[in-house]
């Protein structure tokens, strides 16, 4: 009974501690790298994720999913700016794109 405690201790450690780095230091998953079978999937996995595209989780399937002037380039949206306030959080204005910090 002992062992299936520490069993248990362990592998909420590891479900709570992953995601929680990630969050910590910037590492989000990357698209295509998150296997799925339907959107809600992907969803779960990262709020970036949007969609189920042939088992992998992306953030968009067309350029419409990423809002006027910008386009959906495999599977990321690629957001135009002029300035940093026109980027999502966490991300820069360089060269008229969107990036990370």
């Amino acid at each position: 009974m002992r062992w299936m405690i520490g069993t248990w201790v362990r592998r909420l450690a590891v479900v709570i501690w992953i995601p929680a780095l990630w969050v910590a230091f910037g590492c989000a998953p990357s698209p295509r790298s998150v296997p799925c079978s339907n959107d809600g999937e992907c969803w779960k996995a990262s709020e970036s994720f949007r969609y189920c595209l042939q088992s992998h989780c992306v953030e968009c399937v067309s350029r419409s999913n990423c809002g006027e002037g910008n386009a959906c380039i495999e599977g990321r949206c690629e957001i135009h700016c002029r300035k940093d306030r026109d980027c999502p959080a966490h991300q820069v204005c360089k060269d008229d794109l969107c990036g990370p910090l």
